[in-house]
């Protein structure tokens, strides 16, 4: 992975938190489903999405989905990792300051919980939709996008986001 660029802040473990991610299909095709009148329909790979969404605290009994929306080219998922649940989110969040400000973490991101999850996530379903003939092309982009949680407020924001993406896609704000 030294040819690419981290994406990543190194300082930070990417363990139990609260995270906002992005998985993208790969080229962006929209292959998950379509929108119409402000009413997302799910492709039969969008439905697939939608089943593995619903089973990922059955098969991760440390992650809770918060929030999610399936867009027709890509996925935005709230996912609590760890004890740190919805519920207690709150006021205590702590800030995000490595140890020595820049000091790096010796065990990047590529092991880490929210790398591990939306990997066998990913993985999940494509093994899936290649049973069920659903794809044959690669489906996902090779990376994610994440945003760690900080507080209330940001936890506040995104729920609004999610909520919100359909609608926006609809008037052409939102097209990753």
């Amino acid at each position: 992975m030294s040819d690419r660029k981290r994406l990543r802040a190194t300082w930070e473990g990417y363990g139990e938190r609260v995270y906002f991610v992005t998985l993208c299909s790969h080229g962006m095709r929209e292959t998950f489903g379509q929108i119409y009148e402000c009413e997302f329909t799910p492709s039969p790979l969008g439905m697939l999405i939608q089943e593995h969404i619903a089973a990922l605290p059955k098969l991760r009994t440390n992650v809770e989905v918060c929030a999610f929306v399936i867009m027709p080219n890509h996925i935005h998922l709230m996912l609590s990792i760890g004890p740190t649940s919805r519920e207690s989110f709150g006021l205590n969040a702590g800030c995000l300051k490595a140890p020595e400000h820049d000091e790096a973490l010796p065990d990047f991101h590529h092991n880490s919980l929210l790398a591990s999850v939306t990997g066998a996530f990913k993985a999940g379903i494509t093994r899936e939709a290649r049973r069920r003939g659903i794809a044959s092309a690669p489906i996902w982009q090779a990376r994610f996008y994440d945003h760690i949680i900080r507080n209330h407020r940001e936890f506040q924001q995104v729920m609004k986001y999610i909520d919100e993406n359909v609608e926006k896609w609809e008037r052409g704000k939102v097209k990753l």
